[in-house]
């Protein structure tokens, strides 16, 4: 029940803070307008990464075998 009575007094808090998120929203509509430029060099930035994740996934096969030999050791 004590922790109850500081939940509630957190809440309070993220009340306020909300209120001043919905500023920041509107801030954040016209970074969107721009961000929309830049989506075009992500995109392809995005299939680089993609192939980095087929490389770290062999990576990751490779440490669950290692792990496997400590065990066995």
């Amino acid at each position: 029940m004590k922790v109850d009575s500081k939940t509630i007094e957190v809440e309070s808090l993220t009340v306020e803070v909300s209120n001043q998120t919905m500023e920041v929203n509107i801030q954040a509509m016209e970074v969107g307008s721009r961000t929309m430029e830049v989506d075009c060099q992500t995109v392809e930035v995005s299939l680089q990464t993609m192939e980095v994740e087929c490389q770290t996934m062999v990576f990751n096969k490779h440490t669950i075998f290692v792990r496997f030999k400590i065990i066995n050791q």
